[in-house]
């Protein structure tokens, strides 16, 4: 393994309990001399967040079932909730004409079955940073972050 693989593994093993974004423990280890090819450090990332361990169990999970403790990610959230919910938000994209996907994410108090997320999520309707006028049309949970420290 080359040394800057080296040296960017262990600076994102290190960074991964904060509970950053990916993109941000990318950022900090390519600006500390560990930086290798994009893909391959986040694959590394989101082995060392453990954020892809059951990303398919959880998005084949039918929507009357309810995402298990063992398949939720202990972090430090940087909301005050208990969990993080992400999942596959699906809109139309006016520029291309078709539906896209896009990864989108919300804090919650509550632990619902995953069909109530994709009813949470459609109704709350996050503004895109791009383009306010964004419509979601479905949501597909793919992931659960729990509070270190928190109930359940």
């Amino acid at each position: 393994m080359p040394i800057a693989r080296a040296i960017g593994r262990a600076i994102l093993e290190s960074l991964a309990p904060q509970g950053l974004p990916i993109n941000a423990m990318i950022r900090i280890a390519r600006g500390q001399g560990g930086g290798y090819n994009y893909q391959k450090m986040r694959d590394d990332s989101r082995a060392f967040t453990g954020r892809v361990k059951y990303h398919v169990s959880i998005r084949d999970l039918t929507g009357n079932k309810v995402v298990s403790r063992q398949w939720m990610v202990e972090t430090k959230l940087k909301q005050p909730a208990r969990y993080r919910v992400f999942g596959e938000a699906e809109y139309w994209d006016p520029l291309t004409g078709q539906m896209e996907t896009k990864m989108k994410s919300f804090y919650t108090n509550d632990l619902k079955k995953k069909e109530a997320y994709e009813g949470d999520f459609l109704e709350y309707q996050p503004v895109s940073e791009t383009d306010p006028e964004t419509r979601y049309y479905s949501f597909n949970q793919v992931g659960m972050e729990h509070n270190e420290g928190w109930d359940y």
